[in-house]
């Protein structure tokens, strides 16, 4: 009676920690761009089509703005992005030299000028000030801040 207790006691506390394990936060290697897409008045242009592409390798991805005009491309390898937005009878819209870091939420939202589709708007990327989209924070480190760290007499090895 006492080996079944002893045994029922350790395989709680063995489906306890394994169910526990699911819910944990892992680290990611990928990014996210976000945004909004409207027109010059402020409203909310849906369905406008945006592309990303990797400058690096040159994959792209679509999807579609949805009702509130809000789109998500998840799941980024780390890496340099080009983002267009486009819609019926507003002009191609294009941020270029986005750099997206590991577990980075980047916002990048579109004004939308009407316009001949023949005529683009380019916007350069620029550093973000305040990330309002995630609440995690993170820094990326180099080799040589990881080189230069000091050991204070110990070795490594």
């Amino acid at each position: 009676m006492k080996r079944v207790r002893q045994i029922a006691l350790l395989s709680t506390i063995l489906f306890a920690v394994l169910g526990l394990a699911g819910t944990l936060r892992a680290q990611t290697a990928t990014g996210e761009i976000t945004g909004t897409v409207v027109d010059a008045s402020g409203a909310i242009v849906p369905s406008a089509q945006i592309t990303i592409t990797d400058q690096l390798t040159g994959s792209t991805r679509k999807t579609k703005s949805n009702t509130s005009g809000n789109y998500t491309f998840a799941l980024l390898p780390v890496g340099t992005y080009t983002v267009t937005a486009e819609a019926t009878g507003f002009r191609l819209a294009k941020h270029v030299d986005i750099t997206l870091n590991i577990a980075q939420t980047i916002r990048v939202d579109f004004r939308m000028e009407l316009g001949k589709v023949t005529q683009a708007v380019e916007v350069k990327a620029s550093a973000v000030a305040l990330d309002t989209d995630n609440s995690a924070i993170s820094q990326t480190i180099t080799q040589r801040q990881v080189s230069d760290l000091p050991l204070n007499g110990r070795n490594f090895t």
